[in-house]
């Protein structure tokens, strides 16, 4: 009986540590960037960045005017790599914008799709939640989203865009 224990403890113990995914608590700080209104929050976010901005958007239109702000933080010799939904028309303007502005763009690919909102900064800090980039997302529908400023937390959506990057076709 005791040996029986001894081992679904252990079996248990793996299980735990391996198969489940792993919960990182929070040590730095965080901002919350609420819709309407997340325009600006957004927009700081964007030029707070020094070395590298890596963002994977479901939607970005060129009307939500983030276009210019990633232009801003270009001329700054911030290095700017963005994931885009093929699937979505509204993507296809914006990647031409882009491209046209020396920033490269792929192709989200090997999901049924790229939901994903988030955008990384210099790999310290992200912003992540259920904003688009555009225009009603920004400054009329009810969304969320958080600002983590915390190396530990935003190492997970380090490796996962690096992933994502890696699979994702060349935007032309």
């Amino acid at each position: 009986m005791l040996g029986a224990f001894i081992v679904g403890t252990l079996i248990g113990a793996v299980f735990w540590n391996y198969w489940l995914p792993r919960q990182v608590c929070i040590t730095g700080s965080t901002e919350s960037v609420l819709s309407p209104g997340a325009r600006a929050p957004v927009s700081a976010f964007l030029l707070s960045a020094q070395k590298s901005l890596d963002v994977e958007m479901y939607e970005f239109t060129t009307a939500s005017g983030l276009i210019d702000v990633l232009e801003a933080a270009k001329l700054k010799g911030v290095s700017i790599r963005v994931i885009l939904e093929p699937t979505v028309d509204q993507n296809l303007a914006t990647a031409q914008k882009l491209h046209a502005a020396g920033i490269e763009v792929r192709w989200a690919s090997g999901f049924s799709l790229t939901h994903a909102k988030m955008t990384i900064a210099d790999n310290q800090s992200i912003l992540i939640g259920s904003t688009n980039w555009s225009k009603s997302a920004l400054d009329t529908n009810r969304e969320t989203s958080i600002v983590i400023h915390d190396p530990d937390v935003t190492a997970t959506y380090v490796q996962a865009f690096a992933s994502d990057w890696a699979q994702a076709r060349v935007a032309s």
